[in-house]
């Protein structure tokens, strides 16, 4: 039935792959087609916003050329970005735009060559217009100094100085009764300054607009030579009447002066009337030229929207792309449901298959079980049978595994034996120590005794001279008595400090081991992590597996608590063995604290046996200097409490020595409990060769070492001495 399926559902999925490549074309192709037609729609629309912003424009730049021959000197900077905008709007239709700012619009010719004649029109336009509007901004500067001069005497009311100076005198000619000659030469002269003031605003208004500008320069120039004949003809009528004074002549000299400055002005203005006219006939021409560009815009314009218009159809080729991927996307849908029925079909019969291979992989599963059940008690002698069913390679790594920890194992009870039998040894040391001391404790009595008679024998010839000689000689003896007490004392303590040395050897020894036993625990520890993750790994696998892996996950069940086990078996061994690595630290701290009240001893009992020879020598002279008896008796005495003091130190000494000893021991008896520890701690794995061993618990709970026998007679000797 498989069979029969497989051949169906290959052909139609290579049917549904034929359909779903021809829809991938027609989607990209619908696409494709409204991407093209939007990329062009785009360039329509820019096409249409800068013919549009040509069209404003122009409007604007034809207003500001008025208002700037006005002398607006705002419009002046608005003319100027106006002509920039416009500017580069044209070269932007002319030669089209790069992909660097956005845009990538292609040049108007380019488009057709309608498009070209019309943009020909158009940049011919602008460029006349460009170079009238040039013209007008270079002139920005002149109408402003002009306009600045004539701003004074626009408005036509201006008065000025000359006709108020001229009135004046005629008023005080009046009241002076001057002849009439007189009279109507100031009258002329006013009548000419007047009209002077207004042909000069009229001057001024007419630069405005332009207008009537030539008849108002005439009319100027006219008034200009008027009043000056005028006040030519005043001074010569003054001058006939003999009126002519120094008070007239500073008036007429004031006049003349309020004459000339009006005079420069009224000919600053008659200089640049012509550059004013000329700006005018620009305004004019920029005005026509504008709207001739508007116009050419607006044609522009309308080519563009016939381009845009061609493109239309375009978007009907999308639309049927569009229709055709749907209906090849229907066609995949049923093509997709025939195949998902074919294959449900073929799924039932491969669901039978895979159940009969279940049913042999469970018995292969219970066979795996029965074979390892004694792994989780610890027997280590068990062996899983590897064969070509599905655990065979689960039944070949739980043999490695069992292998490694057999090995283990061994490796820690050959340890932990060896550490047994360094600390039998340090322990044997440590008694010597211990008799040592207690030899060191009676023969430093001894000495102490025989200082406190050799001191009573020098206060006994202190007061007997006669029985000096007698004494000096009994002195002499037990001076050489109490060298010899010290020199055994040196010796004792120097074969102390060679047995503190011999013990400082052992613990390092003992060190050593317990850093290989660290290094074993690390090693099981990672043992014992491969073996969680080979568990983690088979109960993945059971998961998968479904209904048919529950006898894998008894399996990494088993396998995760014999992990467990030895992990938790690992960490009591770690803390054992840094246990011990702290006791050995104290142990070492102990011994130089030993070593040197050693050395400090074995210094003041030399002092003691030079002070003791001294003795002896002084003693055997002694019958020979019975004069000096007194003196001599006195300095003994001294010399004899000196040793005495010298023996309690010394005495002092060997009780701390004593002392460290019994920490000695103590230590040594806690390191003997810590391997003990050690080996119980696997106990309770069975290897190969082996009997059956107690239970976990039962050795776990053996008394433990906490003292010493033989050091509590020691305490009592340290605490006696």
């Amino acid at each position: 039935m498989v069979d029969n399926f497989r051949p169906q559902i290959v052909n139609l999925r290579r049917l549904a792959m034929v359909l779903t490549l021809a829809t991938i074309f027609s989607v990209v192709s619908m696409v494709g087609i409204f991407a093209v037609v939007e990329h062009y729609s785009a360039f329509d629309r820019e096409y249409a916003a800068r013919s549009d912003a040509i069209r404003v424009l122009t409007q604007s730049i034809a207003k500001n050329a008025a208002e700037a021959a006005k002398a607006d000197i705002g419009a002046y900077d608005q003319l100027a970005t106006d002509q920039a905008a416009l500017a580069s709007h044209v070269e932007i239709l002319r030669e089209g735009s790069s992909d660097t700012d956005g845009t990538g619009l292609p040049p108007t010719d380019s488009l057709s060559t309608e498009a070209a004649r019309a943009m020909d029109e158009l940049n011919g336009l602008w460029e006349q217009l460009y170079s009238d509007v040039a013209f007008l901004l270079s002139q920005r500067k002149q109408v402003a100094l002009n306009d600045n001069l004539a701003e004074k005497y626009r408005g036509g009311t201006f008065q000025s100085e000359l006709q108020g100076q001229a009135q004046l005198m005629h008023e005080w000619f009046l009241e002076s009764n001057a002849p009439n000659t007189v009279l109507a030469a100031v009258e002329d002269l006013s009548d000419s300054a007047n009209l002077l003031s207004r042909n000069l605003s009229d001057m001024a208004l007419k630069l405005n607009t332009g207008k009537g500008a030539v008849i108002a320069e005439v009319r100027l120039r006219q008034s200009i030579s008027e009043t000056a004949g005028s006040l030519v003809k005043l001074r010569d009528v003054i001058q006939e009447n003999g009126m002519l004074d120094s008070l007239i002549s500073a008036q007429l000299e004031n006049m003349s002066r309020s004459y000339m400055a009006l005079s420069d002005d009224a000919q600053v203005i008659l200089e640049r009337t012509g550059v004013l006219l000329i700006v005018h006939y620009y305004r004019t021409d920029i005005f026509n030229a504008s709207n001739k560009l508007y116009q050419a815009s607006e044609r522009l314009a309308s080519v563009y929207q016939n381009v845009a218009e061609m493109r239309e159809p375009q978007q009907t080729w999308g639309y049927t792309a569009a229709v055709v991927a749907f209906l090849l996307l229907l066609i995949r849908g049923l093509v997709a449901r025939r195949i998902a029925r074919l294959t449900l079909l073929s799924k039932a019969r491969e669901a039978q298959l895979a159940e009969e291979k279940h049913q042999r992989d469970q018995a292969a599963i219970l066979s795996l079980l029965d074979e390892i059940a004694g792994l989780g008690e610890g027997d280590l002698t068990v062996n899983a049978t590897v064969g070509e069913e599905v655990t065979g390679a689960i039944a070949d790594a739980f043999n490695e595994a069992i292998e490694e920890i057999r090995q283990l194992v061994a490796s820690i009870n050959q340890t932990s034996a060896q550490v047994s039998g360094a600390v039998r040894d340090t322990r044997s040391t440590a008694l010597q120590l211990a008799e040592a001391s207690k030899v060191q404790a009676h023969q430093i009595t001894a000495a102490s005794k025989a200082t406190s008679e050799m001191a009573d024998s020098v206060k006994q010839v202190s007061r007997n001279a006669q029985e000096s000689a007698a004494v000096a000689q009994h002195s002499a003896e037990l001076a050489t008595h109490g060298a010899e007490r010290v020199r055994h004392t040196v010796y004792s303590m120097e074969s102390i400090s060679e047995q503190i040395l011999e013990t400082s050897k052992t613990i390092n020894r003992l060190s050593n081991s317990s850093e290989e036993i660290g290094e074993i625990v690390k090693l099981i520890a990672s043992v014992s992590d491969q073996t969680n993750v080979l568990a983690i790994n088979a109960a993945i696998q059971a998961s998968m597996a479904g209904e048919s892996g529950r006898g894998f996950e008894v399996v990494a069940d088993e396998v995760h608590r014999l992990a467990e086990r030895s992990n938790g078996a690992t960490k009591q061994i770690e803390i054992l063995v840094r246990t011990i690595q702290a006791d050995i630290s104290e142990l070492v701290k102990a011994m130089a604290k030993s070593t040197v009240g050693i050395s400090q001893g074995t210094e003041l009992a030399n002092d003691a046996g030079n002070v003791l020879k001294e003795i002896e020598s002084v003693s055997g002279h002694l019958a020979n200097l019975i004069k000096y008896i007194s003196g001599a008796s006195a300095q003994q005495a001294r010399a004899a409490i000196s040793i005495s003091d010298s023996m309690k130190v010394i005495q002092g000494i060997s009780s701390r020595t004593s002392e460290g000893t019994n920490e000695t021991a103590i230590s040594i008896s806690e390191l003997a409990n810590l391997a003990t520890r050690l080996r119980k701690s696997v106990a309770g794995f069975k290897l190969p060769g082996q009997g059956t061993l107690l239970p976990r618990k039962q050795i776990m709970s053996a008394p433990r070492i906490d003292k010493l026998p033989e050091l509590e007679t020691l305490e009592g000797v340290g605490q006696t001495s």
